[in-house]
């Protein structure tokens, strides 16, 4: 073999060594936290993570509203919301969970009971200019708890965009039930076109409006295979003047509510 090829093959057994070396840094480089053992608050272990890092939650109940601060981080329950709470608190305390600026960073929130929410806009989950996923989670006894303090535009979970970031959450297999905001999961002002949100196989009941799309201007959220029985509406949506949006509903169980049998639809929102 002459000295040209034996350098030739030692670089490319050294660029595959290298690679090598380079991938499971990268993969070790994710990290598990855990609460309360490794941090005494979800929040302490939010702060601590990384963008690729897990946030594992034992049981028990958590007096706290977390913010994942842009990070693109999944935060868990270890066994489930049957066990694993995060209490707001209410009184004007603010959303228990604020997703925000974490563009299309994969981020999730997965395996809680959310209760005693209580903020401006979103009472129990605020997303803005991000595309977590949640699911697999109980979201109770959330909303509007101060008769001085009714704002239209509550909500238990509220999603928005901007021009320069599209939102795009999945919201699934999570249960509704007894909210107090004027709306359940609502759709506010999304104006990129690249917004995408998805609702599905999710169940709502004993809460007000199930879902709402106010002043659309962009987007195509989808709300499939849900069940929403038993509130005060189920789906209500309202497109803005000239506005490009194209929601779409399909195969969703709407019975039994004061309202909304069927989707409401008014033009004209500004």
């Amino acid at each position: 073999m002459s000295h040209h090829k034996s350098l030739t093959k030692f670089l490319c057994l050294l660029l595959i060594v290298t690679g090598s070396l380079l991938l499971s840094a990268l993969y070790a480089g994710a990290a598990t936290i855990n609460v309360p053992a490794d941090c005494p608050t979800i929040q302490a272990g939010i702060d601590a993570a990384q963008d690729g890092d897990k946030v594992m939650v034992a049981p028990g109940t958590y007096a706290e509203c977390i913010d994942f601060q842009g990070k693109g981080i999944m935060v868990l329950s270890s066994t489930g919301p049957a066990v694993t709470t995060i209490d707001g608190g209410g009184e004007r305390q603010g959303p228990v969970v604020t997703i925000s600026n974490c563009g299309q960073k994969p981020c999730a929130l997965q395996g809680f009971t959310l209760q005693n929410g209580d903020g401006v806009v979103a009472s129990a989950i605020y997303i803005s200019d991000s595309s977590p996923e949640i699911a697999n989670n109980i979201i109770h006894g959330n909303g509007y708890l101060q008769p001085d303090w009714f704002s239209d535009a509550q909500s238990i979970v509220a999603i928005s965009d901007s021009t320069v970031s599209a939102s795009s959450p999945v919201i699934l297999r999570n249960t509704f039930q007894n909210g107090y905001a004027n709306w359940g999961v609502l759709m506010l002002q999304l104006v990129n076109a690249d917004s995408a949100p998805e609702i599905r196989n999710n169940v709502f009941t004993n809460g007000t409006s199930a879902i709402a799309f106010k002043y659309l201007a962009g987007g195509a959220p989808r709300v499939t295979n849900n069940t929403i029985a038993g509130n005060v509406g189920g789906i209500y949506y309202c497109l803005g003047i000239g506005s490009t949006a194209n929601p779409v509903f399909y195969n969703n169980i709407i019975a039994g509510n004061s309202w909304g049998d069927t989707v409401r639809n008014e033009l004209g929102c500004q």
